[in-house]
C-alpha cells in the first residue's frame, strides 16, 4: 500500500470506527503537521511476540493535533515520532473507555508525556526512570565495575520497588511481568481479582504459568542430586514420536538441557560430538531442546549435525523435562548410571564435566 492510501485508509478507518470505539487517543505536537508512527496490537500478540510487525501505521497531526479511536476491546500501542530520537517508544495500554493525551514538545523521549488514566502514567514513569539508569549505564566507566552493579540492580528492581503498592490494579500486573522471579515469588498470590477479570487478564495468566513452573522446578531441584533415581519423563523427537527416558532403562544416559540460542550451549556442541563418537557404544545422549520454537531447534540440530537422540521439551501431556528435572540454567547436563540413577550434575559448561564423564565410560 503506499503512502496516499495508507493515509487515506486510517483516516477513513478512523471515522468508520469513531461510532463504535469506548476510547481515544489525541495527540498534541509542537510540529504542526508531521507523521506520527504506531504499533496497534492485543495483549495475547504481545505475549505470543507477534507485535513486532513491521506493518506500521500513521495518523498526519494537523495544526499539531491528531486522534485516534482505541477499539472496544482495548489495545496496546506504541507511538514514536514526530521527531523523536533514536526509535524510543512508550507502551501505552489503552482500555475500553480510556481518554489519553499524549503531548510532545521537543525531540526527544523524555519530551512525551503522556496522561488520562493512572495505568499509562504509571508505566511511562517506570519506562522514563528506566531509560535515566540506563543513560548512568552507558556513561559509566567500564573499569567501575562496583558502581556499574548497584546501578544495574536498580534499574533491574525498579518493578519489584513499585509492585507491592500496586497489587490492587492493572499496574500490578505489570510489574508481576517485569519483576525479579523472587519478587514475583513473594507478591504474585497477593494480587487481587481485578488482575484476573481486567485488560491484563492474559499477562496476569501468562505469569500465574510462570510462577508455578518456578515454585516446581524449585521444589524438584532439591531431589536432583547425586544418587537419587532419575524421574521419568516422556517427550517428542524431530517426527513427533514420544520417548521416554525409562526406554534407556539399564545404559548410561547423558540429558543435555539445551537450546540453540545459548550460548555456552552452542559452544558446547563440539565437545559433545567429540564424546558421542567416542562412548555412544557405552552411553545414550539425549538432548532436550528447551525455550524456543521447533523450527528453532530442528533448524540448529541439522546445521550443527547433532546427531544423538533430541527431544522437544514440550510433551502432550504432563511436565516438560525441565520443570520434572528442576533445570534452571543452561546448559544443564545430567548423567544418569544403568540403575536408573543420578550419577552426575553439571549446570553450564565446563570441561571438568567431559574430564569426569570420560573417566566414568573407562
Amino acid at each position: 500500500m503506499n503512502l496516499k492510501s495508507l493515509v487515506a485508509s486510517t483516516i477513513l478507518l478512523g471515522s468508520a470506527a469513531s461510532a463504535l470505539a469506548q476510547g481515544s487517543i489525541t495527540i498534541k505536537s509542537s510540529a504542526r503537521n508531521d507523521s506520527v508512527y504506531y504499533l496497534c496490537y492485543t495483549m495475547q500478540e504481545m505475549i505470543d511476540g507477534e507485535n513486532q510487525s513491521e506493518d506500521k501505521q500513521y495518523v498526519i497531526t494537523k495544526k499539531g493535533k491528531a486522534t485516534i479511536n482505541v477499539p472496544k476491546g482495548g489495545a496496546i500501542y506504541e507511538f514514536w515520532g514526530p521527531g523523536l530520537l533514536n526509535n524510543y517508544t512508550r507502551k501505552i495500554f489503552a482500555l475500553p473507555g480510556d481518554k489519553i493525551r499524549i503531548t510532545v514538545t521537543g525531540p526527544d523521549i523524555k519530551d512525551m508525556t503522556i496522561t488520562g488514566t493512572a495505568l499509562v502514567e504509571n508505566v511511562a514513569r517506570i519506562e522514563a526512570e528506566g531509560d535515566s539508569l540506563q543513560n548512568i549505564l552507558r556513561s559509566l566507566p567500564k573499569e567501575d565495575r562496583a558502581e556499574f552493579d548497584r546501578v544495574y540492580t536498580q534499574w533491574r528492581e525498579r518493578y519489584d520497588k513499585a509492585l507491592p503498592s500496586h497489587l490492587n490494579d492493572d499496574f500490578g500486573v505489570y510489574c508481576i511481568d517485569k519483576a525479579t522471579i523472587t519478587a514475583m515469588d513473594k507478591h504474585f498470590d497477593n494480587l487481587k481479582a481485578p488482575a484476573e477479570n481486567s485488560f491484563m487478564a492474559p499477562l496476569y495468566e501468562k505469569n500465574k504459568i510462570t510462577i508455578e513452573n518456578y515454585r516446581e522446578r524449585k521444589a524438584a531441584k532439591e531431589k536432583i542430586k547425586v544418587g537419587a533415581v532419575a524421574p521419568d519423563f516422556t517427550l517428542p523427537d524431530m517426527e513427533g514420536k514420544p520417548v521416554s527416558l525409562s526406554s534407556f532403562q539399564g545404559k548410561w544416559v547423558l540429558l543435555d538441557f539445551w537450546g540453540s540460542w545459548c550460548k555456552w550451549c552452542m559452544v558446547g556442541v563440539p565437545q559433545m560430538k567429540e564424546n558421542y563418537a567416542k562412548f555412544s557404544d557405552k552411553c545414550e545422549f539425549i538432548g532436550i531442546d528447551c525455550n524456543e520454537g521447533k523450527s528453532a531447534w530442528i533448524k540448529a540440530v541439522k546445521d550443527n549435525e547433532m546427531n544423538w537422540v533430541q527431544l522437544y521439551n514440550k510433551p502432550e501431556t504432563g511436565k516438560p523435562a525441565s520443570i520434572i528435572y528442576g533445570v534452571s540454567g543452561y546448559p544443564t547436563k545430567i548423567l544418569i548410571d544403568p540403575e536408573g540413577k543420578i550419577a552426575k550434575v553439571c549446570i553450564g559448561e565446563d570441561k571438568a564435566f567431559y574430564d569426569d564423564f570420560a573417566e566414568l565410560m573407562k
